[in-house]
């Protein structure tokens, strides 16, 4: 587990490919804010995902850093 991935999160990680600890520390934060907004605008227009729930870079740049530790 990883402080701040909610289980709202699991799903646009998943859609990115991250599933485990150890991809989500190989990931650049931009690069996977990037990924994510892709998953997420997807999700949202689906009606799947609030607009409301969108991780900042800064939730994923701190679940990057806490996933290298």
């Amino acid at each position: 587990m990883v402080p701040g991935v909610k289980e709202k999160y699991l799903s646009l990680l998943e859609g990115v490919n991250v599933r485990d600890r150890n991809s989500l520390s190989e990931q650049d934060p931009i690069a996977l804010s990037k990924k994510i907004n892709t998953i997420f605008e997807a999700n949202v227009a689906k009606r799947k995902i609030s607009p409301a729930d969108k991780p900042t870079i800064e939730e994923i740049d701190s679940w990057v850093k806490f996933s290298r530790c």
